[in-house]
């Protein structure tokens, strides 16, 4: 989560949308397990873990970092949900864009579902300027 936030912050600044239906998952929600988004110019690979209890584990490049996260019900009109990702502790490393996420940087993405599976990560609900898509990590996927 940790890759591009910079550029992520100003577009959910940028965005009207609210988000007050986000909130930590629901025992079985589809978030939870191990996932990896690789941007639109597949220049940059990441690996997020999404845990039940509301917190992650993202790895991109050498930066290692953990957040807490609330995801939306399927709340938004497309059938995706909103998430909103505030980093809690980061080995302060660069990540594989080369940008560094202090402790308390907070996003707001758009997860819109991918007819083949998976979803487009965006920084708005329209879909513009989508940073990457992400799969399920089965491989990992405990």
């Amino acid at each position: 989560m940790a890759s591009l936030r910079s550029f992520l912050l100003i577009g959910a600044l940028l965005s009207a949308a609210t988000v007050s239906s986000a909130r930590p998952p629901d025992v079985g929600h589809p978030i939870i397990g191990k996932w990896t988004l690789t941007t639109t110019d597949s220049a940059c690979t990441e690996s997020w873990e999404f845990r039940p209890d509301g917190t992650t584990h993202n790895v991109s490049g050498s930066e290692e970092s953990t957040s807490t996260y609330e995801i939306s019900e399927l709340a938004n009109p497309v059938g995706g949900y909103t998430l909103i990702d505030t980093i809690t502790k980061t080995n302060g490393k660069p990540d594989c864009t080369g940008n560094r996420s202090p402790v308390g940087d907070r996003v707001e993405l758009y997860l819109l579902p991918i007819t083949t599976g998976g979803f487009m990560v965006c920084p708005t609900l329209d879909g513009a300027a989508c940073i990457g898509s992400m799969f399920r990590d089965v491989a990992h996927d405990s």
